[in-house]
């Protein structure tokens, strides 16, 4: 027995003969019962010879678009897995320094640096000083080197290293807009000469300095840790994290006694404040990070300040108060007064001493960030050891 033509469900239209939609063309095919459910996967009048006939289309059609989905996916994930060749790698640094050489000043002569750094302002200035031709890793025994190992191999492995320190400078100037960047490109035999080189007192290549008014606040030399040295100066100098994040949401920058006052005084009461005393120094710029990581982990237990003592005399004078001796100090506040110090880089240290301090105070620690799911480690199968004798 055949079927009467099926109704058309409401606000659904006779498809037209160049759809592209197999799945359309189907559920139109079927009464009006079919139709309205037919996307929950349910199919009232299977029994009927019609029906039953385009329900097993249906299925046929899904798994063909199931099938097609996958195989997308997994063409994607085969892409995002590749692995780059060192020329493929190359090639893309070039792009994505391309696209930022707005965001990057050159600068060849005196007279053009002295420009740049009063138009800067009070802005951070990031001055690159390169050489395509030469890279230094910065180590005193960098000279024996080059008799043990094959100097073509070892100069194509550190401009390696310097083409990757080019690639993080540019993509640091794309992610701080609120600093200036500039670059010393040194050319082929002016690697002693270039007349740059003597003023700024540049004796490795490649150097980074980080400049504030006309003032040199740090510099890094060599290539040695240099691509970390770049976001480290970023954070502890211009307060921008990883991606542009502002470092002051968590940390409050301090710069005179009127200041700390007012941090102290906003505090909720029972609130554990800890002010970090810091200059332009290694060891505090290498455990900035960290406290960065503490204060982010640790929002509503305990409050994070900064005071940089060389920044100026109202600073200084602040740290001079407080008898800070050895840098990094971190002094510990509750309800406005002084209840303990930490003198040290050591981040464990750091985390001990407050959570000491809050279990004196009978406060709970807050809850760890939730841990990556990880897969279990699949259990290799081996052969039972043999005993000997046995």
């Amino acid at each position: 027995r055949k079927l009467a033509t099926p109704a058309s469900p409401a606000g659904s239209r006779k498809p037209a003969a160049g759809d592209q939609n197999p799945m359309a063309a189907v559920a139109t095919s079927l009464n009006s019962a079919c139709a309205r459910c037919w996307t929950a996967g349910n199919p009232p009048c299977w029994r009927t010879p019609v029906a039953a006939r385009l329900w097993g289309r249906r299925s046929l059609i899904v798994r063909a678009e199931t099938k097609t989905a996958d195989t997308a996916k997994r063409n994607v994930a085969a892409r995002a897995h590749k692995k780059e060749t060192q020329e493929e790698a190359m090639d893309r640094r070039l792009r994505e320094s391309a696209q930022v050489d707005e965001r990057v000043e050159y600068v060849s002569n005196l007279d053009e640096l002295k420009q740049q750094l009063r138009a800067a302002g009070n802005k951070l200035v990031v001055l690159e000083i390169m050489s395509d031709r030469v890279c230094e890793t910065g180590m005193d025994e960098e000279a024996e080197l080059h008799w043990k190992l094959d100097a073509e191999k070892e100069r194509a492995r550190k401009l390696e290293a310097c083409s990757r320190i080019k690639h993080v400078f540019a993509r640091t100037a794309r992610e701080c807009p609120d600093s200036v960047f500039l670059s010393v490109m040194v050319g082929e035999g002016e690697e002693r000469t270039h007349p740059l080189l003597q003023v700024l007192g540049v004796e490795r290549l490649p150097t980074i300095q980080f400049w504030r008014q006309g003032e040199l606040l740090w510099e890094q030399s060599g290539s040695m840790g240099m691509e970390q040295g770049v976001g480290e100066g970023m954070l502890f100098y211009g307060n921008t994290a990883a991606g542009g994040e502002d470092a002051t949401n968590y940390i409050k920058d301090l710069h005179s006694q009127a200041e700390l006052d007012a941090w102290l005084a906003s505090q909720p009461p029972g609130t554990l404040s800890v002010l970090d005393f810091a200059t332009s120094c290694k060891p505090c710029m290498k455990v900035f990070p960290a406290v960065l990581a503490l204060a982010k982990n640790f929002q509503g237990y305990v409050s994070f300040a900064r005071i940089l003592g060389d920044e100026g005399p109202e600073a200084e004078t602040v740290m001079m108060d407080f008898n800070v001796i050895e840098v990094p100090t971190f002094v510990f506040f509750r309800d406005g007064k002084e209840a303990n110090r930490h003198v040290g880089s050591s981040r464990g240290d750091l985390i001990g001493k407050i959570l000491e301090m809050q279990a004196q105070a009978g406060i709970a620690p807050p809850p760890p960030p939730p841990a990556a799911k990880r897969k279990p480690a699949a259990r290799s199968k081996r052969a039972p050891r043999k005993t000997a004798g046995v």
